[in-house]
């Protein structure tokens, strides 16, 4: 595996986890908004610690293989335009 494609998949990742974070504390301090009780921002940890372990590395490897596939993907696109284009 060439590394410059895995540590742009990592690095993906990296800023969607931290994207999904940001996303979970803002719908934490909605339901403290709503609810009036600080308490409520600990329903949102469940969602970011259940859901971020398993996101991560789906991104990971659904990046690396849009950067490995992407010359053939883009090479079966042009033929099917060609082939159009008759």
């Amino acid at each position: 595996m060439p590394k410059s494609k895995m540590m742009v998949s990592v690095g993906v990742a990296l800023v969607s986890a931290i994207l999904w974070a940001m996303i979970c504390l803002n719908f934490g301090i909605y339901s403290w908004i709503k609810s009036s009780n600080i308490k409520s921002v600990l329903v949102a940890l469940p969602l970011f610690i259940c859901v971020a372990p398993s996101v991560f590395p789906m991104i990971i490897a659904g990046t690396y293989l849009q950067l490995t596939y992407k010359d053939k993907i883009r090479g079966y696109v042009d033929n099917i335009t060609k082939r159009q284009s008759r």
